[in-house]
């Protein structure tokens, strides 16, 4: 069984449709089993981190990322309009199986290793 493990999606760094779609393209050429994926989630000192890289790396978005993060978790809005692109992949591109999904089709011989 081939995975494909597309996560996590940086906001306004990797979650662009062009990107996400891109990953998608390669990903078919592969014929995988499933895919997984997720956006970030910043907990701890991941968070103190990944806003420090952001502030040296993309200066730009530091603001606006942080805007997202506000409450500790990615914005619900725009978290949503990351997993419209998904769906849109998903349809566009034929290919729904999650990884639960594929571990449920794994345990009842629906697909083999």
């Amino acid at each position: 069984m081939t995975g494909v493990h597309l996560f996590p999606i940086l906001p306004l760094i990797t979650d662009g449709y062009k990107q996400i779609e891109d990953c998608y393209q390669l990903s078919m050429k592969n014929n995988p089993s499933y895919m997984l994926i997720g956006t970030l989630y910043l907990r701890g000192e991941t968070r103190e981190c990944y806003f420090n890289k952001i502030k040296n790396l993309f200066p730009s978005l530091y603001s606006q990322t942080l805007r997202l993060y506000q409450n500790g978790k990615l914005d619900p809005e725009y978290k949503k309009q990351i997993y419209k692109t998904i769906d849109d992949m998903k349809d566009k591109y034929s290919f729904q199986l999650t990884a639960e999904e594929a571990i449920c089709r794994l345990k009842t011989g629906q697909i083999k290793l």
